[in-house]
């Protein structure tokens, strides 16, 4: 029951200077994993538990799952994650805009390979469209932090900030925290 109010008091979405800064966070993000799969220690994304699904066509890169548990997972492809719930529903986050869309179904069944296959989503309508998409989007941002606090803790700071670098210089673009606090931030956004 708390745990229900609790869920009904996250947002299911950032506005204005907080979605700008979530957007680059998650654009940051997927470059980095993109660096961890080719990591000198190995593939990082494999060694933290999620599952590798390789493409036919050598032209698409695999895409990345993490299972939260037996219904819930993350899918990480290079233009956008899907939060996937059998349970309660699914959202797609594009890379370079942090709106969350539904997925018309709960269930993902096939992860799509190309921006053009995603399924059809549509914008949070309803209370209860609201509450499931915070509880993804919260989900998401958590397994972030959680993953960038492992890559910190295994691999140390130096490791991440390295990577950062190559991604300021290849995007022009620069955060000004460190992954694991840029997360803390949108996951303390999402909660007030």
């Amino acid at each position: 029951m708390a745990e229900n109010r609790m869920l009904r008091k996250l947002k299911y979405r950032l506005l204005g200077e907080q979605k700008e800064c979530a957007e680059q966070l998650l654009h940051q993000q997927l470059f980095l994993l993109g660096r961890d799969i080719e990591s000198r220690h190995g593939n990082l994304l494999t060694t933290y538990g999620c599952l590798r699904q390789a493409s036919k066509m050598h032209s698409i890169p695999s895409y990345y799952s993490y299972s939260l548990s037996k219904s819930r997972r993350i899918c990480f492809r290079n233009f956008g994650v899907f939060v996937c719930d059998d349970l309660i529903g699914s959202i797609y986050v594009p890379r370079k805009d942090f709106v969350p869309r539904l997925l018309r179904s709960n269930r993902l069944e096939l992860v799509p390979w190309l921006p053009r296959q995603v399924p059809p989503s549509r914008l949070p309508r309803s209370p209860e469209d609201r509450t499931t998409t915070a509880t993804l989007l919260h989900r998401f941002a958590d397994w972030c932090y959680h993953y960038e606090e492992w890559v910190q803790s295994n691999y140390g700071r130096r490791f991440r900030t390295g990577q950062l670098v190559r991604f300021k210089l290849r995007s022009n673009e620069v955060w000004k925290w460190n992954m694991v606090e840029g997360w803390q931030t949108v996951l303390d956004w999402l909660k007030n």
